[in-house]
């Protein structure tokens, strides 16, 4: 029998979801459930949280994910086997405990160019920390991104300051947080990107093996012109230069020789793309005639999608491409081909943090660097090629825009 659904606080406006989630596997674990019974709906669950029908259904989906909940199109939602793994009454609410960790994230600031693709992986982080930290009592709290307004995080430090804080996204865009979190005495955790400059622990994934992966895969698929492009930037940390050395120790390890008229660094990403930026690559391409290139990152190859829907050139059959991207852009902007790309260890990231911010707060010692290997899935956009072969010949388009090459 479902039971009615009493939400015990007011949801905040930043990490709703969170809460959510929480207050509804105390109903679970509180109420007269058994595994198999039928679970309260959408529609019951938007009223009693005055959230909307979108918002209760990915809480919904990431229980669905833990156990907790069976989800069945058409049928209804049911409690799920997870209940009979944990005691009763064992779950409270996080601000009711004394004993609770306090942890908050501050994402990439969306209006920032260097935000780029930041979105497109938060979930998944998110999603292994809750995992790892499911036994435990934390308030996770996604602090706004107009905190890093002069005045507005020092007020919010001073008022309610958290056990840690995780800064998600390029190290620029955390410069203040970090700064005001070291004269509060409060810990923080870079994620997604080396950045050795702030000075405190960063977890992110393992860049240099990822291009690495992709040398070899390409290399044992009959590559042996391979390039890598990518965005010089210093202002997002180390990961470009990361991936670039990757790229350099795979050409080695593959017995391959190092040429610098195969590496393109494009000019610095910004939001407003210039119109001549779309020439760089194909004019790369037909010049250099890799019959390969691993891009470095998914905005590189946005700007290939005008030569392909132009059909200048076709993937696979004129170059194959290794994306070090797994966004879900990627595949239009190739004309439909699907990636063959590097999965980052998104969730391995987010059971890292978990454990690794519990041991700060607690005194314990954790590394300064932690880099998680990421795993190739493969896609349609490499094809295997002969090791003889001649790299192909593009139309002889002439241009007059130079490149520049690292």
């Amino acid at each position: 029998m479902t039971s009615p659904l009493i939400i015990s606080q007011q949801l905040p406006n930043y990490g709703a979801e969170d809460v959510l989630r929480q207050e509804l596997i105390n109903h679970l674990l509180k109420g007269d459930y058994s595994v198999g019974d039928r679970f309260l709906s959408d529609r019951e669950i938007s009223q009693a949280a005055r959230k909307s029908r979108p918002t209760v259904r990915r809480v919904l989906d990431r229980m669905q994910l833990e156990g907790w909940i069976d989800r069945r199109v058409g049928v209804g939602t049911f409690v799920g086997s997870r209940l009979v793994s944990v005691g009763r009454n064992t779950v409270h609410l996080p601000k009711q405990s004394p004993s609770s960790y306090q942890f908050a994230i501050v994402n990439a600031n969306p209006e920032s160019s260097f935000s780029w693709g930041i979105r497109d992986w938060y979930t998944d982080i998110i999603e292994g920390f809750h995992k790892q930290a499911f036994h435990e009592t934390i308030v996770l709290e996604h602090l706004p991104s107009d905190c890093r307004k002069p005045g507005i995080l020092a007020e919010r430090l001073e008022r309610n300051p958290p056990h840690l804080i995780f800064c998600i996204g390029p190290p620029m865009d955390h410069f203040i947080v970090v700064a005001e979190a070291k004269r509060f005495g409060i810990p923080c955790i870079l994620v997604g990107t080396r950045s050795p400059e702030l000075g405190i622990p960063v977890v992110c994934d393992d860049g240099a093996a990822a291009s690495k992966m992709g040398v070899e895969y390409l290399y044992e698929r009959g590559h042996r012109r391979i390039a890598f492009v990518q965005f010089l930037s210093g202002m997002l940390g180390w990961w470009n230069i990361d991936r670039y050395q990757g790229y350099l120790a795979g050409l080695k390890h593959c017995g391959l020789k190092e040429r610098r008229e195969l590496t393109l660094w494009l000019p610095q990403f910004q939001h407003q793309l210039d119109a001549n930026l779309f020439e760089l690559i194909p004019a790369f391409l037909r010049e250099e005639k890799p019959t390969a290139v691993i891009l470095g990152c998914s905005a590189v190859a946005m700007l290939m999608q005008r030569a392909i829907l132009t059909n200048e050139f076709r993937i696979p059959e004129d170059v194959s491409l290794f994306v070090l991207d797994q966004a879900e852009s990627v595949k239009p902007w190739l004309g439909g081909v699907e990636p063959t790309t590097l999965q980052f260890p998104l969730f391995e990231i987010g059971v890292t943090l978990a454990d690794y911010g519990k041991k700060m707060i607690t005194g314990e010692t954790v590394p300064m660097q932690t880099l998680i290997p990421g795993m190739i899935i493969e896609g349609e956009s490499v094809r295997q090629i002969e090791t003889d072969a001649v790299p192909f010949a593009l139309s002889e388009k002439k241009t007059d825009h130079v490149v520049q090459y690292g």
